[in-house]
């Protein structure tokens, strides 16, 4: 009989909650699932085929998605699912627990702790599902920093519950896998929360000392000392915490000038009708914002932000007219950006979303045309996570801060990235390299966005070795060489800079270290431009080469996965 052993989020519930369960009875929805799959999901937890435990949650899984069931069924199925398929630890596995994690959040949002908990069991089942698999240790450091980083995460939630002792374990045993897979990147983020930990039991002894004093100061009716205690308690609560509500009960009567707007806010929190007058509440907001600039993390920034943000909108509610609502309009979009909720940010979340995560640093240039600039400096491993690998291999080195590519032996190693543009705006590629010969970027052209279709390059190639010995740069549209020279080499410890710039209406510019070495029309179709997404490949040939401050800036596809339509008519042949 196989052996189960129970999911993190299970094994660490409060002997509370175990009691509550035992004695609350089944919901009707509960019996319905018991009716429905109970027999069967017994009959899988006592078969010896994990294969099994993934089918049923797969099953389930579909029966939930199902928006037709009722919403309390959905996520009890849902649940179900992760308990059947989170032990597993194959990739398939895993893949559902996420989906079944994610979808049983969205119908009843976990808590924080509890939700990372159930991501640290998937992500640990998968790296030990690989290891019994013997997968080689290099490839399953992705592994290993998906579950450090679920580790990382869970610590931070403890943290917000006050859980020390179990934040300290959880960071510890981080701590030791990042060292032992040699993560650096997840070595330094599980030292900023060890740090962040630090300050947290810091805080938290200086709360008990002068909450311990405020008694004191009370019982001996000292004046004085109450209302700078009190006054103290206030700002570590607002300032280190964000904690507005709990400041607001220790700040009235200190007369300090954060006082008026905490106790306003504290009102807004608890009772969202009662929002100040227009006036008031604008001065409020101001102040608001003055605090979260004044705020000692970015957690108490946000939340501080947010607040302002919320009574904006709910002032927005009422008929606001002349410069009280011009003020009101704008103090929400000063305080939408301390809070990380202005369209800017919410269009960077959605392109996360879609592109499944991305690491470099995206700046929204211009929010209606989707103009973007995104910038990898490759000072953290995570950065390559934008990037496909062709052949050769591709390591990040911090100490230099450039993405190192090894070629094959003989032959060559290319690196693409993920993020799609518009061929028919321009785009802007520039990257410094450095290597002994054939440093090239390439523009890629996808008709129609579609993958499996063969796609056109734009081809740019410094000092490339000629099969008679030769060197030489030249540029390649599509399967043509239109542009060579014979003048242009690489010389060794000599960094360039690539630019290529495409106008978005069949003109390319190819620039190294600010000269122009051609500016050519390209042979792609121009009227198959509207169809066509861009992407940015970078290669070397034969030895290594060093690639660094990757620069990306052009219109992005919102949905990298949306093909392109074209008209009735029949299109023409692909260049």
């Amino acid at each position: 009989m196989k052996r189960h052993i129970l999911i993190a989020g299970l094994v660490w519930m409060s002997a509370s909650v175990v009691v509550s369960a035992q004695t609350t009875q089944p919901s009707a929805e509960a019996k319905l699932v018991a009716e429905l799959y109970g027999k069967r999901i017994a009959d899988v937890r006592s078969s010896v085929k994990p294969d099994d435990d993934v089918v049923l949650a797969r099953e389930i899984l579909l029966a939930a998605a199902d928006s037709v069931n009722p919403t309390g069924l959905r996520y009890l199925l849902a649940m179900e699912a992760l308990k059947l398929s989170a032990h597993v630890g194959s990739e398939e596995a895993a893949k559902l627990a996420d989906e079944s994690l994610e979808l049983a959040d969205q119908l009843k949002p976990l808590k924080p702790v509890e939700k990372c908990r159930y991501k640290v069991e998937i992500a640990t089942r998968r790296h030990d599902f690989a290891r019994r698999k013997r997968v080689p240790s290099n490839d399953r450091v992705p592994l290993a920093e998906n579950m450090v980083g679920a580790e990382i995460a869970l610590a931070k939630a403890l943290m917000q519950d006050r859980q020390i002792k179990q934040a300290g374990t959880v960071l510890s045993a981080a701590r030791s896998k990042a060292v032992k897979y040699k993560l650096r990147d997840q070595l330094e983020s599980v030292k900023a929360a060890t740090k962040a930990l630090q300050a947290l039991v810091v805080r938290l002894a200086r709360i008990r000392v002068l909450e311990s004093r405020l008694k004191r100061a009370l019982k001996g009716n000292d004046a004085e000392t109450v209302r700078m205690s009190r006054q103290n308690l206030a700002l570590i609560y607002l300032l280190d915490e964000g904690d507005i509500p709990k400041s607001g009960s220790y700040i009235s009567g200190t007369g300090h000038k954060y006082e008026s707007s905490t106790l306003a806010a504290t009102a807004f929190l608890k009772d969202p009708q009662k929002i100040p007058a227009p006036d008031a509440c604008n001065e409020a907001v101001k102040s608001l914002l003055r605090t979260a600039r004044s705020a000692r993390n970015e957690q108490a920034r946000i939340r501080i932000a947010t607040t302002a943000m919320n009574l904006c909108l709910a002032l927005q509610t009422g008929k606001l007219t002349g410069l009280v609502a011009t003020k009101t309009r704008l103090l929400l979009v000063e305080a939408e950006k301390l809070a990380g909720a202005g369209p800017d940010d919410r269009f960077i979340r959605l392109l996360k979303t879609n592109y499944k995560g991305l690491d470099g640093k995206i700046e929204v240039l211009n929010l209606k045309e989707k103009l973007v600039r995104v910038s990898y400096d490759f000072s953290r491993r995570k950065q390559l996570s934008d990037w496909r690998a062709g052949r050769g291999t591709w390591t990040v080195s911090r100490k230099k801060g450039v993405v190192i590519a090894t070629p094959a032996e003989d032959s060559w190693a290319s690196l693409t990235n993920r993020l799609r543009f518009r061929a028919d705006k321009p785009l802007l590629v520039t990257f410094r390299v450095r290597g002994q010969r054939s440093l090239a970027g390439m523009i890629v052209f996808q008709f129609r966005n579609t993958p499996r279709r063969r796609s056109h390059t734009l081809y740019c190639k410094l000092g490339a070795r000629e099969y008679y010995g030769n060197n030489i740069s030249y540029l390649y549209d599509g399967g043509d060489r239109v542009w060579s020279d014979k003048r242009f080499n690489v010389v060794r410890n000599t960094t360039y800079r690539f630019r290529l710039a495409w106008n978005g209406k069949g003109t390319f510019t190819w620039s190294v270290n600010g000269k122009v070495l051609c500016k050519h029309k390209s042979l792609y179709a121009k009227d198959r431009l509207p169809y066509t997404s861009l992407f940015l490949r970078l290669e070397t040939s034969r030895k290594p080469a060093g690639f660094d401050d990757v620069m990306i800036k052009g219109v992005i596809l919102e949905d990298p996965d949306k093909r392109f339509e074209m008209s009735d008519r029949k299109p023409r042949r692909e260049p």
